[in-house]
């Protein structure tokens, strides 16, 4: 009988910060050194992964995250399934040579909500948040004035109070924009716009394949014991020509929303260490309609 998964209230949905139960009929002590593994899946049929989690065991039960217990990434990454779609649940047994012992799949309703009630950073419907068309468009005047004046290349217009706005804007406002991608090897990233190198005040950073023997270590982020990337992002002197690294992320969780400090990076340089492959998405911000 192959693996059974068992979601919590309500029956039938899986969403961000619940975790799975399993339970396998395997006969006999589990060997040393053996792992379970959960990936989702788009839907029936489908191979393509959009999660997955792993974690040693030595016992044929247990429980599994949906994308952790982390608020802010769990509910940026759950806009990469649309609510309500179909997700298949598979969770594989193996001992340490990678052999599988036990296997069990399940198709799940995602939801972002659900579980516990986390609400997703894109807002629904055409709400206005309190605010009058008036005062809306007082509001989309403000911030296009703002991004007016980084776009033209004015870095004095970020030392203004209303800079803060630009520089460190609200997580609640960020979501994931442009389609994900994938980072192998070494190389540069940008999203050009008028002026700057990268439009986006981020990237969402998810391990989507990492080499047999991996060090992984559990908590409520898992982190691999090797780093599994180094990402730079590089801002441009007054000069135009020259650039300086002014942050590095030496990435070793198996998940991460990095939000730079700086805004509008002239480029994001980055090198995956060997074996592993990240899947990558732009972070962006909208101001409530």
């Amino acid at each position: 009988m192959p693996i059974v998964i068992t979601p919590p209230q309500p029956a039938g949905v899986v969403s961000p910060g619940i975790s799975l139960q399993w339970s396998s009929d395997f006969v006999g002590p589990i060997p040393v050194g053996s792992e379970v593994d959960l990936a989702l899946s788009e839907g029936v049929g489908s191979e393509v992964q959009w999660w997955s989690a792993r974690e040693p065991t030595q016992l044929n039960f247990g429980s599994l995250p949906v994308l952790l217990h982390v608020t802010g990434v769990s509910t940026i990454l759950s806009g990469l399934l649309a609510d309500g779609s179909q997700t298949v649940a598979t969770v594989t047994l193996r001992d340490a040579a990678g052999v599988v012992i036990d296997q069990g799949s399940q198709t799940f309703t995602w939801s972002s909500t659900d579980g516990l009630g986390i609400q997703s950073f894109e807002q629904a419907g055409t709400s206005g948040g309190g605010l009058s068309a008036e005062e809306h468009g007082w509001l989309d005047q403000v911030q296009q004035f703002i991004t007016n004046t980084a776009k033209a290349g004015g870095r004095l217009g970020l030392q203004l109070l209303a800079g803060g706005i630009l520089q460190h804007p609200d997580v609640g406002l960020m979501h994931p924009c442009d389609s994900p991608f994938l980072l192998t090897g070494e190389g540069e990233l940008r999203r050009p716009s008028i002026g700057i190198g990268v439009d986006a005040y981020g990237l969402v950073l998810q391990v989507a394949v990492a080499p047999s023997g991996a060090g992984l270590l559990l908590g409520q982020i898992p982190e691999y014991t090797v780093r599994v990337a180094q990402l730079v992002a590089n801002q441009q002197a007054a000069d135009g020509t020259t650039e300086y690294p002014v942050e590095i992320l030496d990435l070793h969780a198996q998940i991460f929303a990095w939000i730079w400090k700086d805004a509008f990076p002239e480029r994001i340089l980055f090198s995956v260490t060997p074996g592993f492959e990240l899947n990558a998405q732009w972070l962006c911000v909208t101001l409530p309609v």
